[in-house]
């Protein structure tokens, strides 16, 4: 099993392939930026233009998976 951040790591750097904007929102963000929070979720707030699915479904296909 992946840690926490083995996971966040790897669908960062999914998302950076497929050149999708992106912003971490929710506990991590929190647990980095403020008040840690006992919750480990992570939130992400994309921003997907139509012509980068196909490359965005693409990344995230095969592989390891996330």
């Amino acid at each position: 099993m992946r840690t926490e951040r083995e996971f966040l790591i790897d669908v960062l750097g999914r998302l950076n392939q497929a050149s999708v904007d992106y912003m971490l929102t929710g506990s991590m963000a929190s647990n980095y930026w403020s008040i840690p929070r006992t919750t480990h979720d992570l939130d992400f707030v994309i921003f997907l233009k139509r012509e980068l699915v196909d490359q965005l479904v693409d990344v995230f296909e095969g592989g390891q998976g996330v």
